[in-house]
């Protein structure tokens, strides 16, 4: 679950959302999103929607577990020596749970109920400051 990972969410210069991620072991991971298509960024859809369903094999949920994408950049801290094989077992091994929250995140975002409201009712732990971020702890 999201316990062990710190997530700010914010819009980086492009307009686009851009994930600070602080894990439990200390490296800070950056990821960006590619999220115009739906008034509620892509990643923090799968946040809440992940966090909701208590979903650990979900995108965060590989990350906390030391996953890192294609797309992320090590912010902060030193990863672990064997980072790159630890991350291949961990997202090969969660590639169906990843699929669930992907159909998760699509619910929420094209869901009956606005997008925000579908998010609100899930993410408990949202929170926003004046600065156009949103963090969930």
């Amino acid at each position: 679950m999201l316990r062990a990972v710190d997530l700010v969410f914010m819009h980086d210069p492009r307009g686009e959302t851009f994930t600070r991620i602080t894990r439990g072991d200390g490296v800070v991971l950056g990821l960006p999103s590619y999220s115009r298509k739906y008034r509620v960024p892509h990643d923090l859809a799968h946040a809440a929607v992940e966090r909701s369903l208590e979903l650990s094999g979900g995108i965060f949920g590989c990350i906390e577990a030391g996953g890192v994408f294609d797309n992320m950049t090590v912010l902060q801290g030193k990863p672990r020596h064997d980072a790159r094989a630890r991350s291949q077992r961990i997202l090969k091994a969660a590639s169906g749970s990843i699929a669930v929250a992907e159909s998760g995140r699509r619910a929420a975002s094209r869901g009956g109920t606005s997008p925000a409201t579908a998010l609100r009712r899930c993410a408990g732990g949202l929170g926003s400051d004046s600065g156009g971020t949103v963090s969930l702890r």
